[in-house]
């Protein structure tokens, strides 16, 4: 799996991964995601079925993931807390 372009970000830049279970989540979320913490950007991420306190430990490894959630700089949510939960499908086909 490429994950060459989600290392290397732009300001500004919004990704949207795909993944086939924890393994590729992690892989493709994970070193995002820190790697803008570390910088000092704001992330924020949904996951699904995954629960979302599983990723905030595994995302804020040897950072004060307290601190990161209490400023806002982290967000992460599980699909079930969007704001399209229960919206009909948009889906055509």
């Amino acid at each position: 799996m490429d994950t060459a372009s989600a290392t290397a970000p732009q300001p500004g830049d919004h990704l949207c991964g795909f993944y086939y279970g924890d393994e590729e989540r992690d892989a493709l979320l994970l070193p995002f995601l820190r790697g803008g913490l570390r910088a000092g950007d704001k992330c924020l991420a949904v996951v699904d079925s995954t629960p979302v306190e599983d990723v905030i430990a595994e995302v804020t490894e040897g950072l004060d993931a307290d601190a990161l959630l209490a400023s806002g700089q982290l967000e992460l949510y599980g699909s079930g807390q969007t704001c399209l939960r229960g919206a009909p499908s948009t889906r055509s086909g």
